[in-house]
């Protein structure tokens, strides 16, 4: 057993050392784009990702539409602390060395209540490449509080920049759906169980309250044991003829199972700046979630409902499965009103080409130093 750990030590190591070898024979021939005109390089992250979208890649996929990717001569360095490559830090020193601006997006951090005694290892490497940075953008205000609290404050220039979505693909239903049955969803790749559990129990309060509804689980089931507990948990509270369950869905595929529903629930507690939620109010969904994270900067109270949790580092804390049929209860008789702030609001402030703007203004003045 012993010689089989050491063997599999040993291959990684060295198929870690090829990898960094490989990294630092490519970064040799890297030069410094002359121009003005922001030219941008990813790491290289996009190169084993393909079609694929998920996660901060997504961030770097809408930037290469409008900034394709130079590789070998470019004057910034764009990384994202939720897509950063394996050798982020060897990037970072050789965009340094050379002369090229850095921006470092950055999403969520590490803290106890979810990463446990391992939150201080997981900050480290966030931590060194966000203060090697020239410019940070914070994907919410939530994010930077969380950034100054477990990364340290940074003293460089920074701005806060919202997560956009394409407002053509996520829209309105032409014909939204009827409100008997009440659609309700919970979107998104599931790593915590309470998610789901926890709309799958406000689903049956709902129903004994003598609402009609039926609940969408969509995304994949990630915590162990996933599968059996969750078939468990609707057969246990007599459920089966009121949930689907969707284990995969593309871009496209998300927005209609938007469109075919009428609340998202979101219980994620101190999300960071969740995409989900903004497809969600951009298809005209008003959302129930938990009052953590950055949902407040999202929601605003004519968009959804949320609802009151303890703020802790320590414990994730999660909304009664009454306070979260309740909430949905509220928004049903006044839905067509929520539906309708919803997608105004995304709208307003969440559209691609506006999140283009900002990072074309934001290269265009670093460069301009």
């Amino acid at each position: 057993m012993k010689s089989k750990f050491l063997e599999a030590a040993r291959s990684t190591w060295h198929v870690s050392a090829r990898s960094l070898y490989s990294v630092r024979l490519a970064l040799r021939g890297l030069r410094l784009a002359p121009s003005r005109e922001a030219r941008l390089c990813y790491a290289n992250v996009l190169s084993a990702l393909g079609a694929r979208r998920f996660g901060g890649f997504g961030k770097i996929q809408d930037l290469v539409k409008h900034f394709p990717e130079c590789t070998n001569e470019f004057n910034i360095l764009y990384m994202v602390s939720s897509a950063r490559h394996r050798f982020a830090d060897v990037w970072l020193r050789a965009a340094r060395r050379m002369g090229a601006r850095i921006v470092w997006n950055q999403n969520g951090v590490g803290y106890p209540a979810w990463a446990g005694s391992r939150y201080a290892k997981i900050n480290e490497p966030l931590a060194e490449l966000l203060h090697g940075s020239d410019h940070v953008i914070y994907q919410s205000e939530f994010c930077k509080r969380c950034s100054d609290l477990f990364l340290g404050k940074f003293s460089g220039s920074s701005t806060v920049i919202y997560n956009s979505i394409d407002t053509q693909l996520f829209r309105c239903a032409e014909v939204p759906p009827p409100l008997d049955p009440v659609r309700l969803i919970v979107l998104g790749s599931h790593h915590h169980s309470y998610r789901v559990l926890g709309a799958l129990q406000s689903l049956r309060y709902m129903l004994d309250q003598g609402a009609s509804c039926a609940l969408c689980i969509a995304g994949r089931l990630l915590w162990h044991g996933a599968a059996a507990e969750v078939k468990q948990t609707i057969g246990r509270l007599g459920l089966t003829h009121h949930v689907t369950l969707v284990p995969e869905y593309t871009s496209e595929g998300a927005a209609l199972l938007l469109q075919q529903s009428h609340i998202l629930l979101h219980l994620q507690f101190q999300d960071a700046c969740p995409t989900t939620v903004i497809e969600s109010l951009a298809c005209g969904v008003p959302v129930v979630a938990s009052d953590s994270g950055a949902l407040p900067e999202l929601v605003y109270p004519d968009r959804g409902v949320l609802i009151s949790v303890p703020q802790d580092w320590e414990h994730e804390h999660v909304p009664e499965s009454e306070k979260v049929g309740e909430a949905v209860l509220k928004i049903i008789p006044k839905w067509h009103a929520y539906h309708q702030a919803a997608r105004k609001g995304a709208e307003d402030r969440f559209k691609l080409p506006q999140w283009i703007n900002s990072h074309q203004l934001l290269f265009k003045t670093l460069l301009a130093h």
